[in-house]
């Protein structure tokens, strides 16, 4: 397994994720996939460059995989890059032809923090995640439909990734 890099902790607010898309050469995707890591938490432990960081480690020496999703959401309305696009790796079937984004939190069932602060931070985390979407259908001349749009749960998995709290029509 050879890694593809990337993961730099660099997050952009939307504006600049619209400079940095632009700089690009568009990968041959075919879709995005929406994803979230599961963790327990809406608002990670550590600063999102750091958790970045734990991410890619995580990719890379428990999984074993040569990279892994190509964005990142947390609730500060940033895009946060991961593995360079066209390299990316998320779930079987629609890795090397899928945008991965990845929204922190778990979203199976209700938050134990505090409902206030968890709603809210969620909330902010999924309008990110929106945006972001909404940008890379733009980048990529596509129109926002179901089949360009997947949730990880619609593919090959064995978990209801981004959890059952995620409904797609409210998404799209």
């Amino acid at each position: 397994m050879v890694w593809s890099g990337g993961f730099s902790g660099v997050g952009h607010p939307r504006l600049e994720f619209k400079k940095f898309l632009a700089s690009q050469a568009k990968p041959p995707y075919e879709r995005i996939v929406i994803h979230n890591t599961d963790a327990p938490y809406i608002t990670p432990p550590v600063l999102p460059p750091k958790r970045i960081a734990n991410l890619a480690n995580y990719y890379k020496t428990q999984l074993k995989w040569s990279g892994g999703p190509d964005l990142f959401v947390f609730h500060d309305d940033r895009a946060y890059l991961g593995s360079p696009f066209g390299k990316s790796i998320g779930c079987k079937g629609w890795n090397g032809n899928s945008f991965h984004v990845e929204a922190e939190g778990k979203y199976t069932t209700a938050s134990k923090q505090d409902p206030k602060i968890a709603v809210s931070e969620a909330a902010k985390a999924w309008d990110t995640m929106a945006w972001i979407t909404a940008e890379l259908c733009l980048w990529m001349g596509w129109e926002p439909t179901p089949e360009r749009i997947r949730l990880h749960r619609e593919g090959a998995t064995t978990h209801a990734c981004p959890g059952n709290l995620i409904d797609k029509t409210w998404f799209l």
